[in-house]
């Protein structure tokens, strides 16, 4: 027999357009770290869902004039 799969169940939560946004408060009350960490989780599952998935953020470097 196989094991049973559960559903995930959809979280909604209804907020006034004319409510206060607590999403500055409460990112800048967080260390820089979790801040980092929440970015990086965020790019890698955007990657994941176009099929790519870098490895890490990456550089980009121009050379405007060398000499």
């Amino acid at each position: 027999m196989g094991k049973k799969l559960r559903a995930v169940q959809p979280v909604v939560k209804i907020i006034p357009l004319d409510s206060p946004k607590n999403d500055y408060q409460y990112w800048q009350s967080q260390s820089y770290e979790s801040r980092i960490h929440e970015l990086e989780e965020i790019r890698a599952e955007y990657h994941r869902m176009r099929g790519d998935v870098p490895l890490g953020i990456q550089k980009v470097v121009t050379i405007i004039k060398q000499k």
